[in-house]
């Protein structure tokens, strides 16, 4: 039941939030309930109701087209490599709160 209540509150979390970053991995995008609540967040970014910033955590073969037309993390386009990239990313999500 815990576990059921802890899913329930992420999705109200999401429903809500206004900056969605989504750490973009093989795992991630082979996994139902993390695409499902992707796909949530990709339309209140389209509708402006969130902000929607991919972070690329590892060299991906296919990404999705709709991540591909937002600015993804880090912004040189590789996969984050260490505690620099973490920083710049920190910064950037600042960045966006900031603006909003």
């Amino acid at each position: 039941m815990q576990i059921r209540q802890g899913l329930i509150e992420i999705t109200e979390d999401l429903a809500q939030a206004q900056i969605v970053a989504v750490l973009l991995s093989t795992d991630f995008l082979g996994h139902e309930r993390a695409w499902a609540e992707n796909e949530h967040a990709r339309r209140r970014n389209l509708s402006g109701a969130c902000r929607l910033l991919p972070i690329y955590v590892e060299p991906l073969a296919d990404v999705p087209d709709h991540l591909k037309m937002l600015v993804g993390l880090p912004r040189h386009g590789k996969p984050m490599k260490g505690d620099e990239d973490w920083a710049n990313i920190a910064a950037e999500i600042r960045g966006v709160a900031m603006k909003d």
